[in-house]
């Protein structure tokens, strides 16, 4: 009978102990968290190395602290304890997120992308993941690899906004603009007051001059850019550009005018309000005395003349100012626009050199 007594004081002495030390390790990690809240990073590192110490096998602890580590920016320190979370928890996948955020974060994109493909064979449902998977794969030019996994995103959430913008930006450097206006106006549908959407789309709309009823979306787009920052030059001057195509000549000018007005840097404001004013010029020429139309051939090149001194490397304002020049009777400065323009790539500068030089 007293054999069996003292069995049981020890049962109980050790029961007690263990029920003592998890309750301390517990604390440790309680605090931490405690310590993080304050931000408190490196004594919230001392507690989870104490909660380490009382149990080394504790996968939460490691995991902690390394992410504590890697806000720290303590790389190598951050590594070790996620593999060693890893070690202890081979599918955990949030362990392999972290390793693929962190070999992102020190541009070693093949090894973070292989890490996310782990993430996303154990829990595919990630929408985060495959956001930065697509992001490394587009750092490594994978584009099209990059729009896949944007895709996927958004299939696991469609509300997904910045993923939808970001395979947009993708599809329109790859060239497919169909395919990004689509995913400009999913970014739309979800949130109406991104202008950067509203703008690229029109932008991109711009381009479809053969299809009318993708061409006339851009004017929505930026006057619904303007509707939401009426102090967006670039917005009036695309403008000023739609009215242009579509020989709303008025309309284009005070559009121009607007965007010089908010933006007195804009080269290709300078430009477009100087090839609209000759066309109005030679529209209405029969109508104008030739003192206003000289006036407005001067206001033209004088409008060349911003848009050079802002931008020297377009060609058409050189080509365009030779020939308002011409019009002048400004030969010598025909003939040297239209040898820059030449110079700079405009291969029909050669033969107006030809043409004037004789004609000089």
């Amino acid at each position: 009978m007293k054999t069996k007594i003292i069995y049981i004081n020890i049962f109980i002495l050790i029961f007690a102990i263990t029920i003592s030390a998890c309750k301390k390790k517990r604390d440790n990690y309680n605090l931490a968290y405690e310590e993080i809240e304050l931000r408190e990073y490196e004594k919230a590192i001392e507690l989870y190395t104490l909660a380490i110490k009382e149990d080394s096998k504790d996968t939460n602890s490691y995991i902690n602290r390394g992410t504590l580590y890697f806000k720290l920016k303590s790389y190598d320190e951050a590594y070790n304890d996620f593999m060693q979370a890893l070690a202890l928890d081979t599918m955990n996948s949030n362990v392999f997120a972290h390793l693929g955020d962190l070999k992102l974060e020190i541009e070693e994109f093949d090894l973070a992308i292989g890490f996310y493909k782990k993430t996303t064979s154990i829990y595919p449902n990630n929408p985060q993941i495959y956001c930065n998977s697509a992001f490394a794969k587009n750092k490594l030019n994978n584009k099209e690899g990059a729009i896949d996994d944007y895709e996927k995103a958004v299939q696991y959430d469609p509300s997904f906004t910045k993923a939808y913008f970001n395979k947009a930006m993708l599809q329109q450097e790859v060239g497919d603009f169909e395919a990004a206006i689509s995913s400009y106006q999913k970014v739309i549908a979800r949130d109406n007051r991104n202008i950067d959407a509203h703008y690229n789309s029109g932008v991109l709309s711009m381009t479809f001059l053969k299809n009318p009823s993708i061409f006339n979306q851009a004017k929505y787009s930026f006057d619904q850019v303007i509707l939401l920052d009426s102090t967006r030059a670039d917005a009036y001057k695309s403008l000023g550009d739609f009215y242009f195509i579509e020989n709303n000549l008025n309309e284009a000018m005070r559009k121009y005018d607007k965007s010089i007005e908010l933006d007195s840097l804009n080269f290709s404001s300078y430009y477009g309000r100087a090839v609209t004013l000759i066309m109005l010029s030679e529209n209405n020429k029969k109508n104008l005395s030739e003192i206003i139309l000289n006036q407005d051939y001067q206001r033209a090149i004088e409008d060349f003349d911003k848009s050079i001194i802002l931008n020297d490397s377009n060609y058409h304002a050189y080509y365009f100012r030779a020939y308002v020049k011409r019009i002048v009777g400004d030969m010598a400065g025909t003939i040297e626009d239209y040898t820059k323009a030449a110079e700079l790539g405009k291969m029909s500068a050669f033969d107006s050199i030809a043409k004037y030089t004789v004609v000089q």
